[in-house]
């Protein structure tokens, strides 16, 4: 049996996408038509296709030779910034270059939600399977009414979600910088009243001194 089309798989579809595909609806070719996954969260990265398996022993030596290992992070980090880049911005797909990555989203089967199988505060989770079986884009016109009323609705959920999660985020961030802030002053005052009974022992050591 053929492995599918590396177009069709999960992260090169999403890649060819706006925004790598958040907040689209994907389902694999085997699904039915109202089954599908809405995606919340990519986190996709893009490098050229591997060399030909017959190289020549030349190239491979060069590619192993000396100051290769800059070259090799330079690349990393441009994958990383292509990668990033393409998340902020209505990209078009990058031609040449492999997709891979992760995705999360919501399972929506015959037009209804699914929970996630492991329990999680958030009402999505990680997309498996995106390399094994073909992938397509679902058309959200395509739906009945229903279906969208439903989509819709668990879109403003996981917003709301998002924006509570953030902003207890915020707040254990804040509150961590005030307890550092307070047990800094405490310290501060210690070592003040510490350094003022080392004077006074030092004041009293020369008075006995002069008496003696």
């Amino acid at each position: 049996m053929s492995s599918p089309s590396p177009l069709t798989r999960l992260p090169n579809l999403l890649s060819s996408l706006p925004y790598n595909g958040r907040h689209a609806l994907v389902r694999p070719e085997t699904y039915p038509a109202d089954s599908f996954y809405l995606i919340t969260r990519t986190h996709l990265r893009f490098k050229p296709p591997s060399p030909p398996h017959n190289a020549s022993s030349s190239a491979m030596m060069l590619s192993k030779g000396r100051g290769t290992d800059r070259e090799r992070e330079l690349e990393r980090r441009k994958v990383r910034e292509s990668g990033k880049a393409r998340e902020e911005t209505n990209p078009v797909y990058a031609e040449g270059l492999n997709a891979h990555g992760r995705a999360w989203g919501m399972l929506f089967w015959k037009g209804k939600y699914v929970s996630p199988r492991i329990r999680s505060a958030n009402p999505d989770s990680r997309i498996r399977g995106g390399l094994k079986y073909p992938w397509v884009a679902v058309d959200p016109g395509s739906l009945p009414s229903d279906a969208k009323q439903v989509v819709e609705g668990w879109k403003g959920i996981y917003k709301t979600t998002m924006e509570a999660k953030d902003k207890l985020l915020v707040d254990r961030a804040e509150e961590r910088a005030e307890k550092k802030k307070g047990s800094s002053e405490q310290g501060r005052k210690e070592y003040e009243s510490k350094l003022k009974i080392r004077d006074q022992w030092r004041v009293d050591r020369l008075k006995v001194k002069i008496l003696y």
